[in-house]
C-alpha cells in the first residue's frame, strides 16, 4: 500500500499573485498547472518565465502547461523539463485525457522519489 502523500491546491489569477505565493510558501516537489499565455502578450511576464522561477526553486517540480502549439515549444527551448503541453487546441477529450495522464505521472513520480530518497 502507497503511504498517503499530502497536498494543498493553490491558484494564482495572474503572473504577480503567483510569485507572491511562491515567495510565501517555498513548495517542494509540487505539481503545477501553468497557462503558458497570460493574455498580455510575450513582451510582459508569462507562464514560461513563470515556470523558470519555479525550476529554479522547486528543481523536482512537475511543470503541466497549457499553450498554443508555438509557446510550447517555447518552453521547450529554455529547458524547462516540463511534464507536458495540453494545446488548446485540443479538443475536450484530449484535453481530459492529456490532464489525467499527466497528473498521474506527476504524481506517481513524486511518490517515487519519496521511495527512493526515504522521505
Amino acid at each position: 500500500m502507497r503511504p498517503r502523500i499530502d497536498f494543498e491546491i493553490s491558484y494564482a489569477a495572474n503572473y504577480e499573485e503567483a510569485l507572491k505565493y511562491l515567495h510565501n510558501h517555498k513548495p517542494n516537489r509540487g505539481v503545477y498547472f501553468l497557462e503558458a499565455d497570460l493574455g498580455e502578450g510575450l513582451e510582459h511576464h508569462n507562464g514560461i518565465d513563470l515556470g523558470e522561477i519555479i525550476r529554479k526553486q522547486d528543481k523536482n517540480g512537475e511543470l503541466i502547461y497549457f499553450s498554443h502549439a508555438n509557446l510550447a515549444f517555447q518552453t521547450y527551448q529554455r529547458r524547462l523539463d516540463a511534464r507536458d503541453y495540453i494545446l488548446k487546441s485540443f479538443d475536450i477529450d484530449e484535453i481530459e485525457k492529456h490532464l489525467f495522464n499527466s497528473t498521474m505521472k506527476a504524481v506517481n513520480q513524486i511518490y517515487e522519489d519519496r521511495i527512493v530518497n526515504k522521505e
